[in-house]
């Protein structure tokens, strides 16, 4: 369950397979289920909860007005934290908070309010957050009210609330970040264009310690079956000299693999990322991107296989027919492995998951009902 969270007021899904395939117009909320699965698995990290604003360039326009909407009073930017909740309200309209967990239990739950930080306090004792509305009086602004601002609390089923003020440059202190949990789960996210050098070279040494190389090499011979090796070169302390190259059959010297085209730049990402899930979530945004019709249906396969053995729980968005098309044919193909299609679309206000296991994706694909 996803509550005020984006676009989605309070969104249901009844059930989940171990791949998960996540359909539905644009703007409908696929990305945002993602950013909610991952914001979730990370226990409300705030890493992670920045990087969510920052790639939505949500982070950068500053507000400098303190609850009072016609107040003259400016003090510190915000953190554009009122993005995040659903209606994207100014932050002293926003009253209801963000939960996201399980339809079965509270016991992990994670909630996260917007309300006002009394940075003045007297006591060392944790902050406490006080609702807008109590705190919404002109004297806010005289002298003895100046270090009272805008905060955010986080909790994570019987954690102890978390609040940290919204003033950007207190935010990103790096003492802030408490909620550091060892035993949360493991997530990984692959944007529509792919991953980042820096997550690629620090993936693939994982790779290599957990001798998981055959892998990813059997993922790019889908696409190139000529290719027998790859690996990253260059100078370890300069991830931007670093470059992935690929040994091709009967060739000298290995060829760098941007130079072969986005489709195995695409599996090869994809393919780094799944094998470092492991235990965890996968989350890859426009999963089809780049990549041929006609491999699709094996990367699929490998997908299935690969999150059985290593418990992968995977979440994809596309638009592709072709893309639905082989996720059914491979979840056919695994009868091991359980896959699951996500149509989300508007009724109202809402946005209302519509689910189709195997057995109804099969007859979607053979009478080719329109799910996207």
């Amino acid at each position: 369950e996803v509550a005020g969270f984006r676009a989605f007021k309070q969104l249901r899904i009844e059930r989940l397979g171990r791949v998960n395939l996540v359909v539905g117009k644009n703007s409908i909320g696929k990305s945002c289920l993602l950013e909610a699965i991952r914001l979730y698995a990370e226990q409300g990290s705030l890493q992670v909860l920045l990087q969510l604003l920052s790639a939505r360039d949500e982070d950068t326009e500053p507000v400098r007005r303190y609850i009072i909407s016609d107040s003259d009073n400016e003090i510190s930017p915000f953190l554009q934290v009122q993005h995040l909740f659903y209606g994207r309200k100014n932050l002293e309209q926003i009253n209801h908070p963000i939960e996201i967990g399980s339809l079965r239990t509270n016991r992990n739950k994670l909630r996260i309010n917007l309300g006002v930080v009394d940075e003045n306090r007297e006591s060392d004792g944790p902050r406490a957050l006080r609702p807008f509305h109590a705190a919404s009086q002109p004297s806010l602004f005289e002298d003895e009210y100046i270090d009272a601002i805008p905060g955010l609390s986080i909790t994570f089923g019987r954690e102890t609330e978390q609040v940290f003020p919204l003033i950007r440059e207190r935010f990103y202190r790096p003492r802030l970040d408490t909620r550091i949990n060892l035993n949360r789960t493991r997530s990984i996210f692959v944007s529509s264009q792919g991953l980042s050098m820096s997550d690629v070279d620090r993936y693939w040494d994982q790779i290599k310690l957990r001798d998981s190389k055959k892998k990813v090499l059997s993922a790019l011979q889908i696409i190139a079956s000529e290719i027998e090796d790859v690996d990253i070169f260059g100078v370890v302390e300069r991830t931007r000299d670093r470059v992935v190259k690929v040994r091709i059959h009967e060739m000298g010297e290995p060829l760098p693999l941007r130079s072969m085209g986005d489709g195995l730049n695409r599996v090869f990402g994809l393919t780094v990322a799944l094998v470092n899930a492991s235990d965890g979530i996968l989350l890859v945004d426009e999963i089809e991107s780049g990549l041929h019709y006609s491999v699709q249906r094996d990367l699929w396969r490998l997908i299935f296989q690969t999150a059985r053995q290593l418990n992968v729980q995977v979440f994809a968005t596309t638009h592709s027919w072709d893309c639905i098309e082989s996720f059914q044919k491979a979840a056919i193909e695994d009868e091991n492995t359980e896959g699951m299609l996500i149509r989300l679309q508007r009724k109202g206000d809402e946005i209302v998951p519509t689910l189709f296991d195997e057995q109804r994706l099969t007859i979607v694909s053979q009478e080719q009902i329109e799910v996207r």
